[in-house]
């Protein structure tokens, strides 16, 4: 099969991963090790890491070297945004509150995830 038949895999991951987000947030707790500190922080950072490269995908590898700083602030934008609205989700959900630190974890994480995406894009390139 030609990789053009396949292009529409593309549009899996994000949809997905913002799913997976969204069901765990739903949750009154979710179990993290607790010898850790700043776990929470953390987890959302990987988190919106994992969005930010799978909304990536939704863009051409070429584009996204090319037009590094347009596509990266869609990125960023699509991701931040959709954490902000995750926040807002987590107010109605009992035992879960919103937090502007867990945003900014979220942002750090979509960051985070664009600048390891560009990193491998340009290696493909």
């Amino acid at each position: 099969m030609k990789a053009t038949n396949l292009r529409f895999l593309q549009f899996i991951p994000a949809p997905a991963v913002a799913l997976a987000i969204w069901l765990l947030s739903s949750r009154s707790s979710v179990s993290l090790p607790e010898d850790i500190l700043g776990i929470d922080k953390i987890a959302h950072c990987i988190a919106y890491a994992t969005l930010a490269v799978s909304v990536s995908f939704l863009f051409p590898c070429d584009r996204f070297v090319a037009a590094f700083w347009r596509t990266a602030f869609v990125v960023f934008v699509v991701t931040i945004l959709y954490g902000a609205l995750d926040e807002f989700h987590q107010s109605f959900v009992p035992g879960r509150d919103m937090s502007v630190w867990d945003w900014l974890a979220d942002v750090s994480g979509a960051g985070v995830g664009i600048i390891v995406h560009r990193q491998f894009s340009k290696l493909k390139h």
